[in-house]
């Protein structure tokens, strides 16, 4: 996941790549826009997959914690609850849970939680690890770069 705060645009993206044995690879965008609270933020998706809405707590662009709720609207309503806190070290705590409901009649049912830790990450050695990679392996070169 990469994620980028934009304070003048009041937005934070996320570009998030999910790599799974079985079902192959999934990426998608999420974009919160915050709302005149800034501790208050509408979620959305370029492509329209999901969206939600959520709250951070702290001063405004250095939030201690983040709740969100995202809403996936294909067959059968899927929701997500992820709570984001970031600790003393500098590392984000990051929990999902996702309900799975069948209609709107239906209580959501849970089916899975996910956590991991987030690092944060210096942009340029990133930069160099993979001009390193190209130059040494040509033949990957037009995989990075679908990616």
């Amino acid at each position: 996941m990469k994620r980028v705060s934009s304070p003048d645009e009041m937005t934070i993206t996320d570009s998030c790549v999910i790599a799974s044995p079985e079902e192959g690879t999934f990426s998608f965008v999420h974009v919160s826009l915050l709302q005149d609270d800034p501790n208050e933020f509408v979620v959305s998706n370029p492509d329209s997959e999901f969206f939600g809405e959520g709250e951070l707590v702290g001063f405004p662009w250095d939030w201690t914690t983040m709740h969100e709720r995202l809403e996936f609207d294909n067959e059968g309503s899927v929701s997500i609850e992820v709570e984001n806190k970031r600790l003393e070290n500098g590392l984000i705590h990051s929990k999902a849970k996702i309900f799975f409901g069948v209609n709107d009649e239906e209580e959501p049912r849970y089916f899975a939680t996910f956590s991991t830790y987030l690092y944060p990450i210096d942009p340029t050695v990133v930069q160099l690890a993979f001009q390193n990679f190209e130059e040494d392996n040509d033949g990957e070169k037009e995989l990075l770069t679908i990616q």
